[in-house]
């Protein structure tokens, strides 16, 4: 059962649109019908035909750049490697550990989740292998419509919400909603609530993270040089997002080992939600300098 949670939890990184609001409405009705492997196999082909795509549109627009354009696409030249501007910049070094913590936080929430849909899935039809496919129903049912919730409130944040903060806050000031939305949350599991709260907790949490979240960290970047944008940002996308997730393994490994409840897990999260915090304060005063 855990399987099937891990399977569809990995399809949270999906952006918030209308497309992806109602591929949530029926991924719950796919899952039914079709079953985790032909869904995965369906979107691996879904993807094979997006890089095609995107490989067409390459070669039809390379031919048709103006000047400006083939400027902004020439080498940076042999300067600093993307991880030695991080070291030898603080603030490149700040977006680095706050989105290395973002993640950690975030997907450990996600197991916290996860955990939640399987023991409920269980209360509800029992944990004996004929129930199996009964309570592979409800972890499918029950995420398609978290992801629908997280996807249609994500959409609204991001259309109505999201400029007015940067307009009133600014970009500094709106690195502290996201954190403090998800510490408050966690400290409130440090209770064991419901499933319900849980729910409602994520959706919102998630939900903030695609909208409000993606779009600060990416504005973070405006005021770094054309080498940072280029070089310390891939490095930040790639290694720092991925040591976010092995990090998180980690915690959840250890975790098992030593039969964590869930409160502990919540506290670990509202310590490194404390950290998160910090570093949005010191990203914060240098965007004031």
């Amino acid at each position: 059962m855990r399987s099937i949670a891990r399977v569809l939890t990995a399809w949270r990184r999906s952006t918030s649109s209308p497309l992806s609001w109602l591929g949530s409405l029926r991924a719950g009705h796919l899952m039914e019908a079709y079953g985790p492997i032909r869904l995965l196999s369906g979107g691996a082909v879904i993807l094979l035909m997006c890089i095609g795509i995107a490989r067409l549109v390459d070669r039809r627009t390379t031919a048709a750049r103006t000047p400006q354009q083939k400027a902004a696409t020439e080498p940076l030249g042999d300067s600093q490697s993307g991880f030695a501007m991080l070291r030898s910049d603080r603030y490149l070094m700040l977006i680095a550990v706050l989105v290395l913590l973002l993640n950690v936080v975030n997907t450990t929430g996600e197991y916290l989740f996860g955990k939640y849909v399987v023991q409920r899935a269980i209360e509800i039809h029992g944990a004996d292998a004929a129930a199996e496919a009964a309570r592979g129903q409800f972890i499918g049912e029950a995420y398609s419509s978290f992801f629908s919730n997280v996807n249609l409130l994500g959409l609204f944040l991001q259309l109505f919400v999201v400029s007015r903060l940067f307009k009133f806050l600014g970009v500094g000031k709106s690195l502290f909603i996201h954190p403090l939305i998800a510490g408050f949350g966690y400290l409130l599991m440090l209770r064991a609530p419901s499933f319900e709260s849980i729910r409602v907790l994520k959706t919102v949490d998630n939900a903030v993270d695609y909208s409000l979240g993606n779009t600060t960290k990416q504005a973070l970047w405006l005021p770094t040089s054309r080498q940072a944008k280029y070089k310390a940002k891939q490095a930040v996308d790639s290694f720092f997002v991925r040591a976010g997730d092995v990090v998180q393994a980690g915690i959840v490994y250890t975790g098992e080992l030593a039969a964590f409840s869930t409160p502990v897990f919540a506290a670990l999260n509202v310590a490194l939600t404390a950290g998160w915090l910090a570093t949005a304060a010191a990203l914060n005063r240098r965007l004031r300098v």
